[in-house]
């Protein structure tokens, strides 16, 4: 089974219900593979939908959470982000904190990121991603 970490902008998409991430998002689960909703993601998501009183789309996320469940981020991944972090400012090449705990929790659980800012995760190095928007 595998198992894919939704980032921020996917769940967007979801909830916007563009029809090419449903499509990749319904052949995953035909699949029997496993989406991932982190905790990082459920903040910037919420947080988004309450600032602007998006009261449908807070239920539909909801719903959404309530299948997948949210993810907490173990003291393992902390420890993962803390090193990236480290070498990305090392390179010069720092990225979003949000964006280094995702890549942190993917690369600490074996998950693939989904995303569609492949390039706000290129500079992570051993992080799997695709991008269901191509």
């Amino acid at each position: 089974m595998t198992k894919y970490v939704l980032d921020t902008n996917i769940v967007s998409y979801i909830l916007k219900k563009d029809s090419q991430v449903i499509k990749k998002f319904r052949q995953v689960n035909d699949n029997g593979d496993l989406c991932i909703i982190p905790a990082v993601v459920f903040y910037e998501i919420a947080r988004g939908l309450l600032s602007i009183g998006a009261t449908s789309k807070i239920r539909e996320f909801n719903k959404l959470c309530y299948q997948f469940g949210i993810n907490e981020i173990s003291v393992v991944a902390w420890k993962e982000a803390a090193e990236i972090y480290a070498i990305l400012r090392k390179s010069g090449k720092i990225i979003e904190d949000s964006d280094i705990l995702i890549a942190a929790f993917c690369i600490v659980n074996n998950c693939i990121l989904v995303t569609n800012n492949t390039r706000h995760f290129e500079v992570v190095d051993n992080l799997q991603y695709v991008n269901w928007k191509v």
